[in-house]
């Protein structure tokens, strides 16, 4: 019995178990139906795209542009001093941690560039040379952090609601002003 070969103008529709079962009626099943096994392993896992190689990383493109005041207000609506500043206290006081795939200044960044200067995940992924999945995780635990600041910093002054501000108290605001 000849070995039945498989050819590239097969449908495309034909599953890897339906190749299996044709080589299995072939008295060199084992050692076919490995190869098999092997080249789908290696089309599957092994041929990959080639890894971009940027002109500038991401974290030498932030630090480039908080170098310059007018650079780092532009792309971040935010003066270096400023952000510094901040970083520090997300970091310190808010847990905001670097992460193995981008620093925590990075994070920041992509945060703020996003927020502030109206970009899209998928233009911070090219710019900042990360995956869609890392730009997206990054976004979110800034977003998360800044959430816990916006807590301690926006908040009345009387928690109670006891007293009421003076212009309420005007007849315009009539059933309102009434209440105390």
């Amino acid at each position: 019995m000849r070995p039945q070969v498989i050819c590239d103008d097969q449908d495309e529709d034909s599953s890897d178990d339906e190749i299996l079962s044709l080589i299995a009626e072939d008295g060199n099943s084992e050692f076919l139906s490995g190869m098999l096994m092997y080249a789908m392993h290696y089309d599957k896992y092994c041929t990959r795209a080639p890894y971009r190689q940027p002109f500038m990383s991401g974290l030498q493109w932030v630090q480039n542009k908080l170098q310059d005041r007018d650079r780092c207000y532009k792309m971040f609506r935010i003066s270096p001093t400023m952000f510094y500043r901040l970083h520090e206290l997300l970091t310190e006081s808010y847990g905001l941690k670097s992460s193995k795939k981008s620093s925590s200044i990075e994070a920041l960044v992509m945060f703020l560039w996003m927020v502030g200067a109206l970009q899209s995940v998928r233009q911070a992924e090219d710019r900042l040379e990360r995956s869609l999945g890392t730009v997206h995780t990054n976004f979110y635990k800034v977003l998360k952090y800044l959430t816990k600041l916006a807590k301690d910093i926006i908040k009345p002054e009387d928690s109670d609601f006891t007293a009421i501000h003076p212009r309420l108290m005007s007849p315009r605001f009539y059933p309102f002003s009434r209440i105390v």
